[in-house]
């Protein structure tokens, strides 16, 4: 039995860096508006860094981040102006983060 845990626990911490590791995933445009550029920081701190996005709507394009951390928030602006900020978006948790606006109202969608 403890050797069995013990081979778990050493699985489970072999595989966390492999779960949590950076990685490329495409972003769709579903704001409604052509996206000019793109921000981020870590969930809970203030400074913003630029990430190299831009997509008109309706298309994707590709975004990755150089840290090992699964919570980001993300400020877009939109090319006639105005910002829209996603807290807490999660790019470890897939490949495919769809940003998404309607009346007023926006979110990330997950695939």
């Amino acid at each position: 039995m403890k050797a069995g845990f013990l081979f778990l626990t050493v699985a489970l911490a072999a595989a966390a860096p492999i779960l949590a590791a950076p990685a490329s995933f495409a972003l769709v445009n579903a704001t409604g508006g052509d996206i000019q550029s793109m921000d981020a920081r870590k969930t809970g701190t203030s400074d913003w860094k630029a990430v190299p996005y831009a997509a008109r709507t309706g298309t994707s394009g590709a975004a990755t981040f150089d840290n090992e951390d699964c919570a980001w928030d993300l400020r877009v602006t939109l090319a006639p102006g105005g910002t829209i900020t996603y807290p807490n978006v999660n790019p470890c948790e897939a490949q495919l983060l769809t940003l998404r606006r309607k009346d007023g109202v926006s979110w990330v969608d997950y695939d």
